[in-house]
């Protein structure tokens, strides 16, 4: 009975810190953040330019700390103190709010220091992850707790979406951004408070070992056949997140409005309770690769987003993106399945170097792009790499696959 109830509480505290933490990225790279930076009259390439070094201090900090859950292998304390700096840190994101001109160099310094400081944190909180998941469950459970915290995602970016695209459409100034960076204030405090009442079950991760990841070590990961087979699918991934990230600016070039766009937030969180809800379904009948393609061929819906209808580029869009959700949980569920959980940390953290590498160049060029070149140009190249990136990994799995234990 203990047992139930401690995989009952992980589960809902870890929701619970997931859906808030995702909805707070909204307001720090996502939609929410272009839209504010577009407002405030920074041009598009800029925005591309903000986009791209975010990438850049997410790989540069993933580098640097690449070993960071085996140097330090109480993931979940450590990723616990991490989010209650990081909900500090998020207040300096209000200075945007201080006088300074629309579109100049200082407010577009301002915002994009204080979003590199969290996504320098967010780096750091991504190492954690995958070490933290063997702490507070079994991870053969991953599937499940997957689909139950992507419908909590989908459901408080849902809402916090809504909220904020229907205060931006009223239009009044700087407020409705205001409000929305509260409510990330609060979304990260939320995070702090739910990692905090997590539970360990497998305490083998709890103490530091003699034996530390060093260099030698990272080299012989990056070496190894497993990792460098996976090079190629994973920089086609960040291919496609480049695209889907930068989708606010596509659809402003595209002649759509700040709150038709706002609404973009809330398409992609309808789209992560529509991807769970698939995903708890399809789990029981078809493996992970089938999932994936599921997802894949869905995705292709981005392809056809129209320029004149909201409505239907958001129907589109929401498609798309439930297809991206099942490929990212089809792609996790196949890598705990092929990677010793003894270097999931390192190895999760070079598979983030080689993605979001990709992604960044991919988002500066969107915002050189966009307005110029007709949206297909921009969004069919996205589609096309999840399609060929799913069919690797499909190949991959095959081959290095171990049977689930427990």
């Amino acid at each position: 009975m203990g047992k139930i109830s401690s995989r009952q509480r992980n589960f809902a505290f870890y929701a619970a810190k997931e859906g808030a933490y995702t909805t707070a990225m909204l307001f720090i790279n996502g939609t929410l953040v272009q839209l504010f930076l577009a407002h405030k009259g920074v041009a598009p390439e800029r925005i591309g330019l903000f986009n791209t070094i975010l990438y850049i201090v997410n790989i540069s900090t993933t580098i640097l700390m690449s070993n960071l859950a085996e140097r330090k292998p109480n993931a979940l304390h450590r990723c616990t103190r991490l989010l209650l700096v990081q909900a500090v840190l998020y207040l300096g994101f209000f200075a945007a709010f201080l006088p300074v001109r629309s579109g100049s160099g200082l407010l577009f310094f301002i915002v994009l220091t204080a979003a590199s400081i969290q996504m320098a944190l967010y780096a750091c909180k991504y190492i954690y992850e995958y070490k933290l998941l063997y702490q507070i469950i079994d991870i053969n459970e991953y599937g499940a707790l997957a689909s139950y915290t992507g419908v909590v995602i989908g459901l408080m970016g849902a809402v916090l979406g809504w909220i904020c695209a229907r205060v931006i459409e009223r239009g009044n100034g700087d407020y409705p951004y205001v409000f929305g960076m509260a409510l990330t204030e609060a979304m990260l405090l939320i995070t702090y408070f739910s990692s905090k009442n997590l539970l360990i079950v497998n305490h083998s991760f709890d103490q530091s070992r003699a034996e530390k990841t060093d260099l030698r070590k990272t080299l012989q990961l990056l070496r190894s056949p497993i990792f460098r087979k996976f090079i190629v699918p994973n920089i086609l991934r960040g291919f496609t997140i480049g695209v889907t990230n930068s989708i606010a600016l596509i659809a402003l070039g595209m002649g759509y409005a700040e709150g038709v766009t706002a609404r973009l937030a809330v398409m992609s969180a309808l789209g992560y309770i529509g991807g769970s809800f698939l995903y708890h379904l399809f789990e029981r009948m078809l493996k992970p690769v089938a999932i994936g393609t599921i997802g894949s061929v869905l995705l292709i819906a981005m392809a056809f987003m129209p320029r004149s209808n909201s409505t239907a580029m958001l129907v589109l869009f929401l498609l798309a993106f439930v297809g991206r959700v099942l490929v990212d949980y089809a792609v996790p569920v196949m890598v705990f399945q092929m990677i010793d959980p003894e270097i999931s940390g390192a190895y999760n953290a070079w598979r983030n170097v080689l993605f979001s590498f990709t992604a960044a160049g991919v988002s500066y060029a969107i915002g050189a792009l966009v307005g110029r070149v007709h949206p297909l140009w921009l969004l069919i190249p996205g589609v096309a790499a999840y399609g060929i990136s799913m069919a690797c990994y499909g190949v991959l799995y095959k081959k290095f696959a171990k049977a689930p234990t427990g």
